[in-house]
């Protein structure tokens, strides 16, 4: 890999550097790739990327310019494109970056495919394919439907989990949380988000009368129920904590929920 020292490389996604999945493995890319010598930058239309590119947020109006991308990755060796050219949650900024990248060294690293998500099903023709580029999927399930829908052979490269455990930090946060020292707290490090199954969490919390622990924010159309606290009578709850976690990435801090009624776990209302 001594070849590779020195060289750029580049990820690019709608968004970077937040609490959503996409962000926290780009983030662990980033880092081996830099621990094998090379030089990243981060490019993304939102989030707290090293380069904005307004047009790749998935809200934008128009898709980015050819000119505004080139002037963000026309200096590096090599594209991951991390999900950008995935999912079509804009479907007109991921054809902007596939256009840019036609003859270009890239990685296409797909986290999920339109076949996953209902309201994408009639999209196929994604994901784009070129010669140059290579493809990563995170699971052997996802290589196998990419082969056989669109004919693109891809490598599999799991996610990892970028573990520092601190358990000297055991009471600080129970005590920031106000879990008492004997209580079971149940930790689910996800986004509140529908598809994250977050009334599972709760069940299974209920059932071992735990605390529920959900550290994600709350997005995409979250029920009520999990995105809104008025601290109902006998529910305990913490949000927007600003406590450590050995969760990746340690920022930015992500809000934070914990809930207990009468020794049982409960969605805050």
């Amino acid at each position: 890999m001594s070849n590779l020292v020195g060289q750029r490389a580049a990820i690019v996604s709608y968004r970077l550097g937040t609490a959503d999945g996409v962000s926290v493995t780009a983030a662990q890319w980033a880092t081996a790739l830099r621990q094998i010598g090379m030089r990243v930058r981060t490019v993304a239309g939102d989030g707290e990327p090293d380069v904005v590119v307004p047009g790749l947020a998935l809200d934008a109006p128009r898709p980015p310019s050819q000119r505004s991308l080139e002037a963000a990755l026309d200096d590096v060796d090599v594209v991951v494109a991390d999900n950008v050219c995935s999912l079509p949650m804009n479907q007109a900024a991921g054809e902007a970056v596939a256009a840019y990248l036609r003859g270009r060294r890239a990685v296409l690293r797909h986290h999920d495919l339109p076949w996953e998500r209902a309201q994408y099903a009639d999209v196929t023709t994604w994901p784009p394919d070129d010669p140059g580029w290579h493809h990563v999927t995170v699971n052997e399930l996802a290589r196998h439907s990419l082969e056989e829908r669109r004919g693109i052979l891809a490598t599999t490269v799991y996610h990892g989990f970028d573990e520092h455990p601190t358990p000297e930090r055991r009471g600080e946060v129970r005590a920031r949380l106000g879990v008492d020292d004997d209580e079971v707290l149940l930790l689910q490090p996800t986004r509140a988000i529908p598809r994250k199954n977050i009334h599972l969490g709760l069940e299974l919390a209920e059932a071992l009368g735990a605390t529920f622990w959900l550290t994600g924010p709350a997005e995409d159309a979250t029920p009520r129920s999990w995105a809104r606290c008025s601290r109902p009578r006998g529910c305990r709850c913490a949000a927007g904590s600003r406590m450590a976690s050995t969760w990746p990435p340690p920022t930015p801090p992500a809000t934070r929920w914990c809930c207990r009624r009468r020794g049982r776990a409960s969605g805050c209302r």
